[in-house]
């Protein structure tokens, strides 16, 4: 019976999971619409740096009172709210919102809403053709990853996950078919969000990719003169200094570490916030840092089915050690999670099931945290996201001794343009 069903499964046309997708999460879409004016959307943060560049103000643009007094002329709910959401990424990230200038708040997340959507049906589609999982696998995926709940709260808030999802895909498949300057350019652009871009070009850098080297540099003196223009040099500076300050830890900033979901986050909920929390935390990085480096020690080798998993650990362990890391960014790990799918089918043996069942209980956990309380979740999320990243260098170690060739579908397919 499971062959059969299996069978049924791969008869399913890319076209036609894309039909099914889109119509699982045009449910949700539908629902969030009809309701879209019940909440406080988080996307108002990014609707406040688009009125303030559209105002002219984009030289206050990191001016967090500015951002606050924004925040209660565009949305009145914001009064009510009691605290501010600010913009924090930098400001070439407002560009494809710039349009939205004067929509209002409800009008304008209903239109980034259904966009994101179709974004995360395109990238299902795109992960179906060049990283599938198959049969039963699939078969599980995709309702799961459809109900994961970072990927419904970063479509609906709407948030930038998505893009981040699929700037991380781009540059993994781009390395996978040996055009690194492409890599680069997709993984440059990542610098709206610098802590996770961080260990991705650190990486290049350290495997002496330089066609990579050079894409990442292009994108991202691009962003950089892109966000000059729109805050001159002053504003580019205020950003560099609200980062690298505390002053977003300030009360009623709306960005509170307690409430995110990475080991930060975790001791600082364990032991309190104090330089125990901090050295934990730093120690727990290091040795995960310490794992990658014996994940990517040898020749890089984007030919061979290990580069997904270490690709895979990479995805699972930035997160974790990222500074700064909210639920919706969390829509990041469906990537690590299909890529250890698709290893499963490579590699014969029989920790791939493990693998795969540990995805699976990553999803209800992270379901059932968001129902629950946030400290249940941020206990769960990192510990998650870490049992990922050493599942995949445990596969990793596996397949130096027990492999078979790579079969076409089992990962991205590789071409050479050196």
């Amino acid at each position: 019976m499971t062959a059969t069903f299996e069978g049924w499964l791969r008869r399913f046309s890319t076209r036609q999971w894309a039909v099914v997708l889109a119509l699982l999460l045009a449910v949700f879409v539908g629902r969030e619409l009809l309701t879209i004016d019940d909440t406080v959307p988080d996307f108002v943060a990014t609707l406040t740096g688009v009125e303030m560049v559209a105002d002219g103000a984009g030289a206050d643009l990191y001016d967090l009172d500015l951002q606050a007094e924004y925040q209660a002329d565009i949305d009145s709910r914001m009064t009510d709210f009691g605290a501010l959401l600010p913009f924090v990424n930098p400001a070439f990230y407002l560009v494809p919102f710039l349009p939205l200038a004067g929509a209002g708040p409800d009008v304008a997340r209903g239109i980034v809403i259904v966009i994101t959507a179709a974004f995360t049906v395109w990238w299902a589609v795109f992960a179906h053709r060049r990283l599938p999982p198959t049969g039963l696998a699939l078969a599980v995926f995709v309702p799961a990853a459809l109900l994961f709940q970072p990927l419904l709260e970063n479509t609906f808030q709407p948030q930038n996950g998505v893009f981040s999802l699929w700037f991380l895909t781009l540059g993994y498949v781009s390395l996978a078919d040996g055009r690194d300057r492409t890599a680069g350019l997709w993984l440059g652009l990542l610098v709206f969000k610098p802590q996770l871009a961080l260990p991705f070009l650190l990486l290049i850098l350290v495997k002496r990719r330089w066609g990579a080297v050079q894409g990442a540099m292009v994108s991202g003196i691009a962003a950089a003169l892109v966000s000059i223009g729109l805050t001159g040099f002053s504003g580019a500076r205020d950003y560099v200094e609200l980062i690298l300050g505390d002053e977003l830890d300030a009360p009623n900033r709306g960005v509170a570490v307690e409430a995110m979901q990475n080991w930060r986050a975790f001791f600082r909920v364990a032991v309190g916030d104090g330089t125990a929390a901090t050295a934990l935390t730093v120690l727990v990085s290091l040795l995960l840092v310490g794992l990658l480096v014996v994940v990517w020690r040898g020749d890089w080798d984007v030919r061979h089915p290990r580069f997904s998993l270490q690709w895979a650990s990479t995805v699972a362990v930035a997160l974790s050690i990222s500074p700064h890391l909210h639920r919706h960014d969390l829509t990041v790990l469906l990537l690590t999670m299909v890529l250890l799918l698709g290893a499963r089918n490579t590699y014969d043996w029989p920790s791939g099931a493990l693998a795969a069942a540990g995805i699976a209980a990553g999803y209800v956990l992270a379901i059932g945290a968001d129902n629950a309380t946030d400290r249940l979740s941020i206990v769960i999320m990192p510990s998650y996201m870490t049992t990922l990243a050493v599942v995949a260098a445990w596969m990793l170690r596996a397949s130096q001794h027990h492999s078979r060739a790579p079969v076409d579908g089992d990962v991205a397919s590789y071409r050479d343009d050196s």
